[in-house]
């Protein structure tokens, strides 16, 4: 009540000994010492109080996330470089040696390893997707390949994938490999050297 003289003020406002009046916090805090933003002891929704401060910002600083359900910087969990909680499964960007999980899987999990499919991209800390050829690879490309999808094929002695297979070797679509021609074969759909289509 406008008319009223208390003792203390209520959750909103602080006590201005000067003017013996209960005056507004700041627009960021939902209790305080005096109007600054910089004197909170809480924060309102959508501010959070700074780690060992008693200041209330919108956002909040690097390894810290701000918890919507007690408006405060929480310390991210250390794979976790951004975050928006304490868990890592709560990252929104990882540290170094740590990857963000795919946005198909658990796009806020940072872990040191990638799901099949995906490979370490240590430039940009994330599970990037291997080449459309590749179900394992090192790399985005069709040439860092340890095993191949359906329709391609694991190159000899080689990381590649491909739609064929060299002369000597057969598309083998059990195991998606070049798999070597019987030794009378120089072209082969098969193992045996009744599957010649060329002989040597």
């Amino acid at each position: 009540s406008p008319t009223t003289c208390h003792y203390s003020c209520p959750g909103g406002y602080w006590k201005d000994t000067t003017n013996r009046i209960c005056a507004p916090c700041n627009i960021a805090c939902a209790t305080c010492s005096d109007g600054t933003h910089t004197s909170c002891s809480s924060c309102r929704t959508g501010y959070f109080l700074q780690p060992s401060s008693t200041t209330c910002l919108n956002s909040c600083p690097a390894g810290y996330g701000g918890d919507s359900s007690t408006n405060t910087c929480v310390a991210c969990y250390p794979y976790c470089s951004v975050c928006h909680g304490s868990s890592y499964t709560q990252c929104t960007a990882c540290n170094a040696g740590y990857f963000l999980y795919p946005a198909s899987l658990s796009p806020t999990t940072c872990y040191h390893t990638c799901p099949g499919g995906y490979w370490k991209d240590t430039t940009n800390h994330i599970c990037a997707p291997c080449n459309d050829a590749c179900v394992a690879c090192s790399d985005g490309t069709h040439t860092t390949c340890s095993s191949c999808k359906t329709g391609y094929f694991l190159q000899p002695s080689s990381t590649i994938c491909l739609n064929s297979c060299p002369n000597g070797y057969w598309r083998d679509s059990s195991a998606n490999t070049c798999s070597p021609c019987h030794t009378y074969c120089s072209v082969c759909h098969g193992s045996s050297y009744v599957q010649c289509t060329a002989c040597n």
